[in-house]
């Protein structure tokens, strides 16, 4: 995922990497006069996970905080099922685009467990005719996880895409207890109304 450059010159960029069920998890993070804002979750992919983060970050350093350890174990916990909770106040929601930051905050209000197709969302946020913008701007979401783009699927009940892959997005929905056919399909029941 290549992320718009607007940090501030002066931020120094850091980033820790969890591993998990599914591979490693890389959280980036920016550290300005003693403040930390959490700017992107990496999900594992077909690169090394460092790879994956210079590419995205040029110049960003390894680096560990306390809260940044705490933030991997809850995002490992949630990778393989676990209902857990993830606070929002370190995200730097203001690198969101206002149509990005509406769409995936409605992501955030899918309940566990539900799903919703990209038309059904586009909807729901007050724009109807809106079905690919919604679905590029949870192609771009910076925070997955964090904010549960994968719970957005097609609305033949197809999972589609996903930036960790499509198998890590089936098996995140199946996790949180959406039922899946044997094809890998979404049963109808699961769909959020």
């Amino acid at each position: 995922m290549k992320m718009k450059r607007t940090y501030l010159r002066n931020e120094k960029i850091m980033y820790a990497i969890t591993p998990s069920l599914r591979g490693d998890i890389g959280i980036i993070w920016t550290l300005h006069k003693g403040t930390y804002r959490i700017i992107a979750v990496l999900l594992p992919g077909k690169k090394k996970m460092e790879r994956a983060v210079h590419d995205s970050f040029p110049g960003a350093a390894p680096g560990s905080r306390r809260e940044i350890g705490a933030l991997g174990r809850i995002l490992t916990r949630y990778v393989k099922g676990e209902n857990v909770k993830i606070p929002l106040a370190v995200f730097d929601m203001e690198r969101l685009y206002p149509f990005q930051k509406k769409v995936l905050m409605k992501c955030r209000q899918i309940p566990r467990g539900k799903v919703l197709s990209y038309g059904r969302l586009a909807e729901k946020i007050g724009a109807p005719k809106a079905a690919r913008a919604a679905g590029t701007a949870l192609a771009r979401n910076p925070f997955p996880l964090v904010l549960p783009c994968h719970r957005v699927v097609q609305a033949t009940g197809r999972p589609g895409n996903f930036g960790g892959s499509p198998p890590m997005k089936v098996a995140l929905l199946a996790g949180e207890g959406v039922r899946l056919s044997e094809r890998g399909i979404v049963d109808a029941g699961s769909f959020w109304k």
